[in-house]
Formats: C-alpha cells, structure tokens, sequence
C-alpha cells in the first residue's frame, strides 16, 4: 500500500513538474533588486544588479501615496522582466493590512483587496505602456512577472492585465510570500488567463503573509503554490492546489506566526542587501485573527 501511494504521490508530482527552480532563485534576485533605491535601479549599480550582466533597464516606477515600487527592462538571454517592490516596513505593513474587498470589472463576481488593487492601479500605464512597446519589439520574448510580498501580490495584477490587454507570447509569474489577493471567483478567472504549468506561487515554512487576508473572510489563491518547508533552495513540496481549493498539505497546514520565514526566501534574504547572516535583526510574530471580530496584530519578541 506504501508503494502504491508513493507512486500515485510521484505521478503527481510528476504532472506539475513544470516549475523550475533555477528560474524561481533568479525570479528572487529580480525581485529582490526592486526593493534598491530607485535611483540606483535608475543607473542599473544597485546591490543586486550585479547578478544580471547585460540588463537593459526600460524603466522605474514609483508611487510615494502607497510606497509603491517596480521595473521593468530586457535581460541578457532576452526575457522581458517585470518586478515589483514589497512594503518598506513589513511588520507595520502587516498590521495595518486592510480586509476591504471591491469588485474587480475584468470578471463577473469578481473582488479583489482594495489596497494591493490601488497599488497596483498607481503604477499599471506606465508599466503597460512600456511592457507594450518591449513586446512590440521582442515578440517572441517570454514576460516573466514577479515581486514579494506585498510586490507578490501587485505581480499577480499585473500578469492578469498583461496577459488580459497586451498577450504576449509566453508569459510566467513567480513570486515569493503573496497574501491573498481576491475572492474565490477571481482566483479561478485568474487561473484561466494565466498560462497553464507557468504561475507559481513560492511559500516558505510558516511565513504568516501567505494566509492573509484569512479564507474565512472570502479570499482564495490563485494556483500554483509551491512550499519550502526549510530554510533553504532544494526541498520543496509541489502542492495539490487548484482554482477553486488550496492545498490542505502544503502552507496551510502550519500555524503561520514567524515573519522572520517571510523575510529569508531560497535561503537568501528577501531585501536588496546581499544579507550574508540571512535573517533579520528584530523577531516578530502574528498573531492571525480568528474571527472577523478579532483583529491582526504583530508583536515583537
């Protein structure tokens, strides 16, 4: 019987083996560079940029009413880049998290998280004009879409409207410790926009951002999650999500109360910093809220 589950277990990792982690550790270091000074993103000598010899920068945004942040540009082997910055300060980030849902007009019965919609909002024409004219000149570049945290969760509008206004060729999404963006009824439209086998969702350990805003408030991820149960880049569970459930087995099975698991992704630190130690100096932890009369809170320890 322990055979026969371990090969049903092996078919079906075999069936979603389409994640590649080479690209998901060079996805985090585009992600990690948008968390750089736009000013040294602007002249391409951040701390990071470094890792992508041959990068040509197409442009910088920003947003100072939400602290927003991304770029896009080409890279070397010619893969349009799109990446976004997470929260500045994400202990604060997390404590104000709003649960407020709006419709979202793409789909019927649609809503999504007002806040990461405004962000998202704030920067997406100049970002669309410009993915536009890259695709326009490198039509057949894959757009590889990407950001943690709260850019996670700005990453995932983004590949929707691209693929929704501009349809590349082949786009991908990777990103890192997204908290949930919409209700059931947008994880499923956005599991059909986005290509099949090439939307990955990475999860570390029990890193809380990933469960919020709760289910039991109407939100649901979009497929597919990956989980990192470890501090490190080898092991990972490839998780039996779908559009319209997540993976009990995966993420969701921890209490996730350690913001120090959303801050340490393939074990490298998720700021622009090179991070040699790897971890934060402060600890915090969540505490998630259980009903829609308790309240989220993050404490130092």
């Amino acid at each position: 019987m322990k055979f026969a589950l371990l090969l049903i277990g092996l078919c079906a990792v075999g069936a979603l083996a389409q994640y590649d982690p080479t690209t998901a550790m060079t996805s985090l270091w585009y992600s990690k560079t948008a968390y750089c000074d736009a000013s040294d993103i602007s002249s391409w000598g951040c701390t990071t940029c470094d890792h992508f010899p041959g990068f040509r920068l197409q442009g910088v945004y920003t947003n100072g009413s939400f602290d927003a942040q991304g770029y896009t540009g080409v890279a070397a082997d010619g893969t349009i880049v799109v990446a976004f910055r997470g929260s500045s300060n994400i202990p604060n980030w997390i404590a104000d998290l709003s649960f407020k849902q709006v419709p979202y007009d793409a789909c019927s019965g649609c809503e999504v998280h007002w806040g990461f919609y405004q962000v998202y909002l704030e920067l997406s024409n100049s970002i669309l004009a410009d993915v536009r004219q890259l695709v326009a000149a490198n039509p057949s570049a894959t757009v590889l879409v990407t950001g943690h945290s709260l850019g996670a969760a700005v990453s995932m509008h983004a590949a929707v409207d691209i693929m929704n206004k501009i349809a590349p060729s082949s786009l991908m999404l990777y990103n890192f410790g997204e908290p949930r963006v919409g209700n059931p009824a947008f994880a499923a439209w956005a599991a059909s926009i986005l290509p099949q086998g090439k939307q990955f969702r990475v999860t570390h350990a029990k890193d809380p951002v990933p469960h919020l805003p709760p289910m039991s408030w109407g939100f649901l991820h979009c497929p597919h999650e990956l989980w990192y149960d470890n501090n490190g880049d080898s092991s990972y569970s490839d998780c039996s999500d779908s559009a319209s459930a997540e993976d009990p087995n995966c993420s969701d099975s921890t209490i996730p109360i350690d913001i120090d698991d959303h801050l340490l992704y393939l074990g490298v630190c998720t700021g622009c910093s090179d991070c040699s130690s790897g971890q934060p100096t402060e600890h915090y932890k969540v505490h998630l809220p259980t009903s829609t009369n308790d309240k989220l809170r993050v404490t130092k320890e």
